[in-house]
């Protein structure tokens, strides 16, 4: 039973557990969840693989060209979004090579 002006102790540190951080400053744990969603969120961009018979895979270096120039190196490939990989892999789609988006998660 509560007594008028006196609650009961459970209920003081259930409040002050959760008022002392909005006191204070400090975040709560739904506002760390956001900060930690927000810094780790990434968007998904794509790199077109190129592959022709037994030779060894190359990736899309330059589109503006006739012939679309390549590089072997996956880190100086063009990273694109998928309308624009996809509108490669429609261009190059008659020639005799294999073809594949290949998904890469890039930070902003």
């Amino acid at each position: 039973m509560v007594s008028a002006g006196l609650t009961h102790p459970y209920f003081e540190t259930r409040f002050r557990a959760f008022a002392l951080p909005l006191l204070i400053g400090a975040a709560t744990p739904s506002q760390q969840n956001f900060q930690a969603t927000q810094e780790t969120m990434k968007n998904t961009k794509f790199v077109v693989k190129v592959v022709r018979g037994t030779r060894v895979a190359e990736y899309v270096q330059r589109i503006d060209r006739s012939p679309v120039q390549t590089t072997l190196k996956r880190n100086l490939a063009l990273v694109m979004g998928k309308f624009t990989a996809e509108d490669i892999v429609n261009s190059l789609g008659n020639s005799r090579c294999i073809l594949e988006l290949v998904p890469v998660q890039v930070t902003e």
